[in-house]
C-alpha cells in the first residue's frame, strides 16, 4: 500500500451497516485448523449473544493476507476485531490506523511491542521456565528448544527468555541449551534425520521442547522414523496439547495456556468496547499451567 493511501481510508464506523439488528465482528487467526485455535475461537464466540452478533471468521496464513483482511474489515463496516496477529517483528499500516482511530480491537495470544492496544496473552516467559524446570527436575542436562517461527518474534523470544532465566537460576550453562528456530514442518522427515541424530548422539540432548503443538507432533513422527521412542529414548514436551493420530490425546506433557478462557476474555473486552464505545486499553496475562503426562520421564543414566 502506498504511504499516502491511509489518507483515503474511510472513517471507522460505529456499527454494522448491513443489518441494524446485528452487530458484525471479525476474528482473524493465522489458521483455524488445530485444537488450540478452535478452542480459542469457541471462547471468543461464547462472549457474544447469537441473537445480536454476527462473527466472521478469517484465516490470515501470512502477514500480507492479514493486512488485506484488516483493510476489508475497515472497508465493509465491521464493528470490532479480535486479532491473533502474525508472528512478525513489525506491525502494519492497517493496525496503526485502527489504533489511531480508537477502533474496537483486541489482540489475542500475541502482543505487538510499541502498539498500545488491548490484548489477552499467555505468560510465555513463565511457560518457558516451567518447561526447563520440569525437565531438569527429571534429571535432564541438555535440551533443545524447537520453533517454527523465528527467535526474534515476540512469543518465541519470551519463551526462550524464560528458559534461559530458569537455566541461570539452576546453574545450567547456556551452552547446554540449543535453540532451533525457523523449523520447517513441511519438509519430509528424511530432511532432518541426520541433523537430529547429531544433536542426540554428539551433543547428547535428551529432551526437546516444542514451541508449538504442531511442531511437537512433527518431532514425534520424526523420532518414530528414526526408531527413537518417546519417552524411553527422548523426552518431548510442548506448548499447547498436540494431536497425533497414533497417540492418545493425554499422552503429551505440555504447557496449557487456557486458550478457551483466553478467547472468552478477549471477546468480553471487545464486546465492552463496542457496546460502551469506551476505547480504554485493557491488558490481560493468563498464567500457564504445566500438564505432566507420559511423553517425559526421568533420565536413565
Amino acid at each position: 500500500m502506498p504511504a499516502s493511501a491511509s489518507a483515503q481510508l474511510p472513517a471507522v464506523p460505529e456499527g454494522s451497516t448491513s443489518d441494524t439488528a446485528f452487530t458484525e465482528i471479525a476474528c482473524i487467526l493465522p489458521s483455524i485448523s488445530d485444537q488450540f485455535s478452535l478452542s480459542m475461537v469457541n471462547g471468543i464466540l461464547s462472549a457474544f449473544p447469537m441473537d445480536s452478533y454476527i462473527c466472521h471468521l478469517f484465516q490470515s496464513f501470512n502477514p500480507s493476507l492479514e493486512n488485506r483482511l484488516l483493510q476489508k474489515c475497515i472497508d465493509t463496516g465491521i464493528s470490532g476485531i479480535v486479532l491473533f496477529p502474525q508472528d512478525q517483528p513489525f506491525f502494519s499500516e492497517q493496525l496503526l490506523y485502527l489504533l489511531l482511530q480508537k477502533y474496537p480491537l483486541v489482540l489475542i495470544d500475541r502482543n505487538l511491542p510499541r502498539l498500545d492496544t488491548s490484548y489477552v496473552i499467555g505468560d510465555n516467559k513463565t511457560g518457558g521456565a516451567l518447561c526447563l524446570r520440569h525437565l531438569h527436575t527429571l534429571g535432564h542436562q541438555r535440551f533443545c528448544f524447537v520453533s517454527s517461527a523465528r527467535r526474534n518474534t515476540f512469543t518465541v523470544r519470551s519463551r526462550i527468555d524464560g528458559i534461559l532465566q530458569e537455566a541461570e537460576a539452576r546453574n545450567i550453562p547456556e551452552s547446554s541449551i540449543t535453540i532451533w528456530d525457523f523449523f520447517n514442518k513441511h519438509q519430509p522427515y528424511v530432511h532432518y534425520q541426520k541433523q537430529m541424530m547429531k544433536l542426540i548422539r554428539e551433543e547428547r540432548i535428551t529432551a526437546f521442547i516444542a514451541a508449538e503443538s504442531t511442531t511437537c507432533a512433527y518431532l514425534y513422527s520424526l523420532f518414530a522414523t528414526m526408531n527413537l521412542r518417546v519417552p524411553e529414548d527422548i523426552s518431548l514436551m510442548s506448548f499447547d496439547k498436540p494431536l497425533v493420530e497414533s497417540q492418545r490425546p493425554d499422552f503429551f506433557t505440555h504447557i496449557s495456556q487456557s486458550e478457551y478462557l483466553m478467547g472468552k476474555e478477549a471477546g468480553t473486552i471487545l464486546k465492552h468496547q463496542i457496546e460502551t464505545r469506551d476505547p480504554q486499553v485493557t491488558h490481560r496475562v493468563m498464567s500457564p499451567l504445566l500438564e505432566v503426562r507420559k511423553s517425559t520421564r526421568a533420565i536413565v543414566l
